[in-house]
């Protein structure tokens, strides 16, 4: 079973639905729709990497803290190799089976309602 830990927040993230995401200079905005139908902003601070596996409805956000595929090329691209210190955390957005639908590789992230 995968190293998984929530990102924690006022409102939960069950049922929450992608609005849209964009890249700026910065990192990377994810505009979602809570259960509640209160809109979260998550900003990820220096993203190197988004992930999209059709990315619609989410069960869960949370921080993989192990090895994976998709950090493995972020840094592999970012650094030409795969060094054991970085800043990067990997960012899941998980579905209803509790698969990825989305990944950000970032340094930092910010939550806030909108």
């Amino acid at each position: 079973m995968p190293k998984r830990y929530p990102v924690e927040f006022e409102v939960g993230f069950a049922d929450s639905e992608l609005i849209s995401y964009e890249r700026g200079e910065s990192g990377v905005k994810v505009l979602i729709s809570a259960w509640n139908e209160q809109s979260i902003c998550l900003e990820f601070k220096g993203a190197i990497t988004l992930v999209d596996y059709g990315a619609w409805n989410f069960s869960e956000i949370c921080e993989l803290q192990e090895s994976s595929p998709t950090m493995s090329r972020a840094l592999q691209t970012q650094y030409d190799g795969n060094p054991l210190e970085h800043p990067y955390r990997l960012f899941q957005f998980l579905d209803e089976d509790n698969e990825p639908s989305m990944e950000v590789v970032a340094e930092k992230l910010l939550v806030s309602l909108v």
